[in-house]
């Protein structure tokens, strides 16, 4: 949820989940619904495979699709894109993330490089 007193107020929502195909491989899907400033709604299904190497390193690729529509009477636009993420365990909570992304929608086409620090809170 974002907010600032002179744009109306953003939020989103998603739900996903993990399909484990073996010990190493798993399947994610999820379902983005947001209102953007300025009545804007987005849908976006993504689909994404991670996999889990024996050295703790994880890389995650995927895809998605999406319309973002204004809430009057237009068709909308469709947007999509892919991403390549790599998960590099530093210790056991901290690791480095590193991804790759690539967006096609009304704006034309975006690539992104970004990279962080992913904390872990898990057993």
């Amino acid at each position: 949820y974002g907010f600032n007193q002179n744009l109306p107020d953003e939020w989103m929502m998603y739900g996903g989940t993990e399909i484990a195909v073996s010990k190493r491989i798993r399947i994610i899907p999820v379902y983005y619904f947001s209102h953007h400033s300025f009545e804007v709604v987005e849908n976006r299904l993504s689909l994404a495979v991670q996999w889990r190497l024996k050295n703790r390193l994880e890389i995650i690729t995927g895809g998605y699709f999406g319309k973002i529509k204004s809430t009057d009477e237009s068709p909308g636009d469709n947007k999509n894109g892919v991403y390549i993420s790599a998960l590099i365990p530093i210790d056991r909570k901290v690791w480095l993330q590193a991804q790759l992304r690539r967006e096609s929608s009304i704006a034309g086409i975006s690539e992104l490089a970004s990279l962080g620090v992913k904390v872990r809170f898990e057993k």
